[in-house]
């Protein structure tokens, strides 16, 4: 993770009504990500985290996003690219057990647009040593393993 998603992270966390919870998760989550392959730069992932501090603080206010303008492009992102939704589907899930809320199927789908665009791009670093669970080989997404 760079200095500069890092940086973005310590800002939501600093914010006084900072679900504390939903910051670790989704630091988890990142670090995670870049075990499987995926570039964690702010470039590439600093979006997702806006999203994904957003999207739960959502949830456990039970406001979530159950519809989305420009479901065809969604459509589009699932159908092309699987390995993406998949993951976008394992952070859903984990964010249910471990933070106790429920991801719609809107934003699943639209954490999997960020994933793709991330996807895209090479990997950032090939250091994996932190990482608990050995990185991907091939494309940078995953069929994450350990997802939770």
């Amino acid at each position: 993770m760079d200095a500069t998603l890092e940086h973005r992270l310590e800002l939501y966390s600093a914010m006084p009504d900072a679900d504390q919870s939903v910051i670790a998760w989704v630091t988890d989550a990142i670090e995670r990500l870049e075990c499987q392959g995926y570039p964690s730069t702010d470039a590439t992932l600093g979006m997702l985290v806006s999203h994904l501090v957003a999207a739960l603080s959502r949830a456990r206010r039970g406001e979530p996003i159950t519809d989305f303008s420009a479901e065809a492009v969604l459509d589009e992102v699932v159908d092309q690219h699987p390995d993406s939704y998949q993951d976008a589907q394992e952070l859903a899930v984990s964010a249910n057990e471990v933070l106790a809320v429920e991801i719609t199927e809107t934003e699943t789908r639209l954490i999997a647009l960020h994933l793709a665009a991330a996807s895209l791009l090479p990997p950032t670093s090939d250091d994996t040593d932190a990482c608990q669970a050995p990185a991907k080989q091939s494309q940078p997404h995953g069929a994450g393993e350990g997802m939770k």
